[in-house]
């Protein structure tokens, strides 16, 4: 799935959400009725305070669509970050190894551009991991 994809979809799932009424949402028996609904905590039946109900019935019948399809997203991604890791973990042990000192390659001597190359991918790395506090 491409990126411009995936975007255009949050998108969309983020506009029916902000359209809903807001949270937490229960679920309820009515006597009058006998049917089960699903309405905002507090809702106030019609009139003033009532829950917005065509965008509410919009989120709620795309939720069974949105769900699944955001599982699969967040599947992917979880995938994709595990390479990445292993990536710079892979990267981080090279970059070890070559400045070691008995490796063989000093800076002064040495081409600065492949040092210079060499502290761009350490600093990326290092910004990698400030972005994984999510874990």
């Amino acid at each position: 799935m491409k990126t411009e994809e995936i975007l255009r979809r949050l998108e969309e799932i983020e506009a029916r959400a902000e359209k809903a009424t807001p949270g937490p949402w229960h679920r309820e028996y009515d006597d009058l009725t006998e049917e089960e609904l699903i309405e905002p905590t507090g809702y106030s039946g019609y009139g003033k305070g009532a829950a917005n109900v065509y965008a509410d019935g919009d989120f709620i019948a795309a939720c069974r669509e949105d769900t699944p399809w955001l599982c699969q997203v967040v599947r992917q991604l979880v995938a994709r970050l595990e390479k990445v890791e292993a990536v710079a973990e892979a990267a981080k042990g090279l970059i070890e190894e070559v400045k070691a000192p008995n490796y063989g390659v000093e800076r002064e001597g040495s081409s600065i551009a492949f040092w210079e190359r060499l502290d761009v991918l350490e600093e990326a790395l290092a910004a990698l991991e400030e972005g994984s506090d999510a874990s």
